[in-house]
């Protein structure tokens, strides 16, 4: 190659040379541009800490209502149970004072049994008598006894 050629291929590599800085340098403004500045960031940073302050205000806000949520269901599970308690001292009351009235009842009942068949033996026994006096009545009737 010649001092000529050298030269020309030189100049051709110094014009791409200048063409792809200035490309970059097209490029790194427009990405700088891009680039948030030192007091954006700041100013994003404070913007994140109160947001940040405000969920955990939000949170401890959350966290009371639950607290309060699950103390209202305590007492109102202690409620409960008290009444349950109180309910299943009535009932087993009521139903021991009816476990008596049929005890008592079924011994009555067995009573009147008893007095029942025992009228039915005495029934059927002055029946008979009756049957009896009819027929003695009316012997007495043919014989003229009466």
């Amino acid at each position: 190659m010649t001092d000529a050629a050298t030269k020309v291929d030189l100049a051709e590599l110094k014009a791409e040379l200048k063409s792809d800085i200035a490309e970059l340098k097209a490029e790194l403004k427009s990405d700088i541009a891009g680039v948030a500045t030192k007091e954006e960031l700041k100013s994003e940073i404070d913007s994140l800490r109160r947001e940040f302050r405000h969920q955990g205000v939000l949170f401890e806000q959350l966290v009371s209502k639950v607290d309060a949520f699950g103390e209202g269901l305590v007492g109102l599970r202690e409620h409960v149970t008290d009444e349950i308690r109180a309910l299943r001292k009535e009932l087993s009351s009521r139903i021991s004072l009816l476990e008596e009235v049929v005890r008592k009842n079924s011994g009555d009942i067995q009573d009147l049994k008893a007095d029942v068949a025992d009228l039915r033996r005495r029934f059927d026994r002055l029946e008979r008598e009756n049957d009896l006096e009819k027929r003695v009545a009316e012997v007495e009737k043919r014989l003229g006894i009466r």
